[in-house]
Formats: C-alpha cells, structure tokens, sequence
C-alpha cells in the first residue's frame, strides 16, 4: 500500500493524521486506530512526507473555497505582496492622492484570493500603459490651442467615476 492509499484508508477511517516536526501524530476511534497502527509504523517515514505535503494544501490551512485554483498560502501572499506593490506604483506614476491609495490598499488586502491574480494582472497592464503614456510628448489639441497630458488616468478622473 502506497503512503497515499494508506492516508485515504486513514480518512476513510476517520483517523486524523498530523505531522509536528519529523513525529507522526494519529487521532481517531480506538477500533481504527489499532488497525492501521502496524501499517503506519511500517511507513513511518514515507507517511510523515506524505502527510506534511498533504499538509500545504490551501484547505489545509483555511476555509474550503472551490471557486479558487489550489494555491499555497506562499503563492497568495507573494501574490498578495506584489499586487500591494503594483497598486502602489500605480498610485504614484498617476499621482493618486494618499487617502484613495490607503482605501484601495485596504480593500486589496480583505479581497478573495480567488481574485488575486486577476487584479495583479489588471494593475500590471494599468501601470505599463501608465509608463508608456508618461515617456509620450504632450499632444496638442487644436480644439483647445492648448497642450494636455496623453494620460486618461489621471486621479481627478478615477474619482470621479
């Protein structure tokens, strides 16, 4: 039996298994416990990696979501990190003021992680067009007589929306 089947028999079972360091922990109804026991020895350490790579799984370490990609909890926070960065480098190249970037910033960190990548993807193609739109020379605009920005992101106009 592969540390796999061995674990699933465990569930099946209603036998919990932990891993606190390089021990195996077992938590189930006696009867269960007795019968795996010899197999779980057998495997020690076959079953303390199994159980530990089960372990990174994003239900084991919060709420259940089945709307979202598996992802580890390292995954969500670098993506976490760099959309928070990203959002910040926004709100600098278009000159965002502080109080918009503080909301913004607070509404990123109690989002869904299931919308994470999403959003860093969006911020990134903001922030490029941002860039790209900063190194072109004003236009003039004949209506006008006057120069203007190229920029259409210009925080008096995301407020306004």
């Amino acid at each position: 039996m592969s540390p796999f089947e061995l674990w699933c028999e465990c569930r099946r079972l209603s036998v919990r298994l932990t891993v606190h360091g390089d021990r195996l922990r077992y938590k189930g109804p006696e009867d269960a416990v007795k019968a795996v026991l010899p197999l779980l020895a057998e495997n020690k350490a076959a079953m303390v990696a199994c159980v530990a790579d089960l372990s990174r799984y994003p239900m084991a370490d919060g709420p259940f979501m089945p709307w979202c990609a598996p992802m580890s909890p390292d995954r969500a926070a670098a993506l976490l990190d760099d959309l928070k960065a990203t959002v910040s480098k926004v709100a600098d190249i278009e000159g965002w003021p502080a109080d918009c970037l503080t909301r913004l910033l607070g509404l990123v960190a109690r989002q869904p992680v299931s919308t994470l990548a999403d959003d860093l993807a969006y911020f990134r193609e903001r922030f490029n067009t941002a860039v790209m739109l900063s190194k072109m020379p004003p236009l003039r605009l004949a209506q006008q007589g006057e120069y203007e920005s190229h920029s259409i992101l210009s925080p008096a106009r995301l407020l306004s929306r």
